[in-house]
């Protein structure tokens, strides 16, 4: 992985990685829109958890707590945000599992996971990443096993319109704008895809989604 891939880290550098907490927590509303995808996904101490663009770790952990016996893992492409992860999963004492790789190339077998997450991700990638990481979490899904997304897209609201008029210089960010998500889900093989609302916040509105591996 290198700087120069195809891929914007947290905060669009990767110096600024230590800031990415302070600010998610105040600013985009973070624990309620992980806690809504986290209902969302319907899981249960029996499940094997992905949680893809991890960051600093905190979907990840809020899994764990609430299912300790479930398998958790957390993916990330930037070494400085997964050196906090650990950090924060150290002091809490749980057992997350951490990878560093790429969305689009994932290193995990087929068919290793109930439940894939992503948070705030895939606005990240440009268009074919997008769909090179949706085939991925399809791969490592198993049958009947779900993609859960909450990330930026179609704005609602005046905030939201706004934002979106900000972001509109970004190719990456302008793809989820559009609406495109859900297309490019079933694009890959995704059944039942389905929207779950949308959340406004001072950076635009998250929504969201999820999809079915068929079984």
């Amino acid at each position: 992985m290198s700087e120069h891939d195809d891929y914007i880290p947290a905060m669009g550098y990767f110096s600024l990685a230590r800031f990415y907490d302070p600010l998610i927590k105040f600013v985009i509303r973070e624990k309620k829109f992980k806690t809504r995808l986290i209902q969302n996904a319907g899981l249960s101490n029996d499940s094997a958890v992905l949680d893809v663009g991890c960051g600093t770790g905190t979907l990840a952990l809020m899994v764990k707590q609430a299912y300790p016996e479930a398998r958790v893992v957390g993916l990330d492409g930037d070494p400085k945000i997964l050196a906090i992860a650990r950090q924060k999963f150290e002091r809490k004492g749980v057992d997350i599992a951490i990878d560093e790789a790429m969305s689009f190339a994932m290193p995990y077998p087929d068919e290793d996971f109930d439940r894939v997450l992503t948070t705030l991700m895939l606005h990240h990638l440009t268009m074919e990443n997008k769909l090179r990481t949706l085939g991925e979490v399809y791969r490592v899904l198993k049958p009947g096993g779900e993609l859960h997304i909450a990330d930026f897209s179609t704005p609602e609201g005046q905030m939201g319109h706004l934002s979106a008029h900000s972001h509109a210089r970004s190719e990456q960010v302008t793809d989820n704008i559009r609406g495109l998500l859900p297309h490019m889900m079933e694009h890959v093989g995704f059944e039942a895809v389905q929207y779950h609302g949308g959340l406004s916040t001072l950076f635009g509105t998250i929504s969201f989604f999820s999809g079915v591996r068929p079984a």
